[in-house]
């Protein structure tokens, strides 16, 4: 197979294994109709291994209509042509598949870890080992993401101290900050960016991704673009926020502008559905907001084709 750049790689790790996930998902529900979130989120965990068994000449004919129509530069262009500088960027939509499970079970169990994740949050930024308290059932479901968390070193240990209370050992490293903070919401939302480019291939004529884009504007500042999307000449931009954001709405809108992005077009992701971000978003930025809860159904809604 000829050489493939990095995002054309990054996307077959997802190709045509969309398809058996169906497939493994109908087969369960056929033996089992009371299927679960939490079932479904470790079939997607399937996504890697399924590719792997794909037929060669499937990946081979998938790579080559991606290749096709991947206009690598576009983006590049339409910022030049804005007056900006890219400084540093990443050309794909890869992440490290060991925070895929994480991000899953996160986002699968958002309502039931929320309360926790904030704790763990607040935290992480005083690498400050703590002890938290939830209903029982709650509890049950932090114990199962710790487990995961702890698995891929994000945290450095927990114990359940009783029905409603369990202590956890904050981790040191940056990557364990990193991904606390926030980045797990952009893992998400390159994930789902790669399986919408997947399953609409055929309706997609050219596409170009930028992620993790720091660029100098023309007032000489530096700003971070959390992700770049171009789909049949359109840009679209994406920034996440998993925190407090009422600092960022003016500067989100000056951005916005001096991207040139079009209304609607711009968006703001948050991890779940909120009253009040969204019309502030839209009032303060021209920015809509997207939920990482129900992502998917989203993007098939504001991406258009």
């Amino acid at each position: 197979m000829p050489h493939q750049n990095p995002l054309v790689q990054s996307l077959l790790e997802l190709s045509d294994a969309i398809e058996q996930l169906a497939t493994t998902i109908a087969r369960q529900k056929n033996s089992d109709q009371q299927i679960q979130q939490k079932q479904l989120s470790v079939i997607t965990q399937k996504f890697k291994h399924a590719t792997q068994l794909i037929h060669p000449a499937t990946q081979q004919d998938n790579a080559a209509l991606i290749q096709q129509k991947y206009q690598n530069g576009f983006l590049k262009e339409h910022l030049d042509n804005q007056g900006i500088f890219i400084s540093t960027t990443i050309e794909n939509l890869r992440a490290d598949e060991n925070l895929y499970k994480a991000v899953d079970y996160l986002q699968d169990h958002y309502t039931l870890l929320k309360d926790f994740y904030a704790h763990l949050k607040r935290s992480q930024v005083l690498k400050k080992d703590f002890n938290h308290k939830n209903t029982a059932h709650a509890i049950r479901y932090i114990q199962d993401w710790c487990k995961i968390l702890h698995h891929y070193k994000i945290i450095d240990g927990f114990k359940v101290l009783n029905h409603s209370e369990i202590f956890v050992d904050i981790a040191q490293i940056a990557e364990a900050t990193s991904f606390i903070n926030g980045y797990w919401l952009e893992v998400l939302l390159r994930r789902e960016i790669a399986l919408f480019l997947h399953a609409h291939l055929s309706q997609i004529q050219s596409f170009d991704i930028l992620s993790q884009t720091t660029v100098l504007k023309q007032d000489n500042t530096n700003t971070e673009l959390d992700l770049l999307l171009m789909i049949n000449q359109k840009v679209y931009w994406f920034e996440c926020k998993s925190g407090q954001i009422n600092n960022y709405f003016e500067r989100f809108k000056d951005t916005k502008e001096d991207l040139g992005i079009s209304d609607n077009r711009a968006f703001l992701v948050i991890p779940a559905q909120d009253n009040n971000i969204p019309l502030h978003a839209k009032k303060r930025s021209n920015m809509l907001t997207l939920f990482g809860t129900e992502l998917e159904t989203q993007l098939k809604k504001h991406l258009d084709l």
